[in-house]
């Protein structure tokens, strides 16, 4: 039972740091011979005149990929008890799943390894935190929608200011659903699920955990150390992680365009 407890409490791990480094880290890495290429006057003092990062162009895929906004109604009774009887509408409800998300994401080993069920419902709350963002930018995603269906139709299309900042709201949302499928992807669940029952999976096996009692153990200064250290490996291994996937997801879709 402890054997698979473990197990399953890694996954869960491994999920929030997926999550952590979609959201924080940056896409894509300068290599250290792109930084060593000689550059000319003219590509020097044009660097001073443009420094804005060239963004990244967003994937149609990705695109379509981020679902549908709408209000969730059918919310599991523990979690309607957290937010209050005055936060009805989806509006407030979205905005306190969100403060409690951050809580929770910030609270240490400690309290986590006494609250098993602190994280699993978190990722509960992140579903919500991230249908109010979705609702939050629809005339963005509108806007891009019907940008697309021009572009289908005419390639002459033109990327107005406005365009270009629906792009950016874009491109935040993208990320930030990358997260989302990484952790339900570490509990066994599909990015194509319905939120409303995600929500309640999440909620049902935080349940489970609480009702668990940990034991106090005493661990040695050295296996302390290990963690730290194992902790460092941890990070470098998500990032990592995270660069093959992108490449991998890159290769997909240059196969699929030829």
């Amino acid at each position: 039972m402890d054997m698979q407890y473990n197990e399953f409490m890694k996954r869960v791990i491994t999920a929030l740091m997926l999550f952590l480094v979609f959201v924080f880290v940056n896409g894509i890495e300068v290599r250290a011979e792109d930084i060593k290429k000689k550059e000319t006057k003219v590509e020097k003092n044009s660097k001073k005149f443009f420094k804005k990062k060239e963004k990244e162009a967003i994937e149609i895929e990705d695109f379509y990929a981020l679902g549908t906004p709408h209000k969730i109604k059918d919310l599991p009774e523990g979690m309607i008890k957290a937010f209050g009887e005055s936060c009805i509408q989806f509006y407030c409800r979205t905005n306190k799943a969100t403060t409690i998300m951050s809580k929770s994401f910030s609270k240490g080993e400690g309290y986590n390894g006494r609250h098993p069920d602190n994280m699993i419902k978190a990722m509960a709350y992140f579903e919500l935190f991230y249908m109010g963002q979705l609702r939050k930018n629809k005339k963005a995603l509108v806007k891009y929608k019907k940008y697309l269906d021009e572009k289908k139709q005419t390639s002459a299309a033109k990327s107005s200011f406005h365009i270009r900042r629906a792009e950016n709201k874009i491109r935040s949302l993208i990320g930030t659903n990358k997260g989302r499928k990484a952790m339900r992807k570490a509990l066994g669940m599909t990015i194509e699920l319905d939120p409303a029952t995600a929500i309640k999976r999440f909620w049902a096996l935080g349940e489970l955990l609480a009702l668990g009692k940990p034991k106090p153990n005493k661990i040695h200064k050295d296996m302390k150390a290990r963690t730290k250290i194992m902790k460092r490996y941890a990070a470098v291994l998500g990032k990592m992680q995270k660069k093959l996937e992108e490449e991998k997801e890159e290769r997909e879709k240059k196969e699929k365009k030829l």
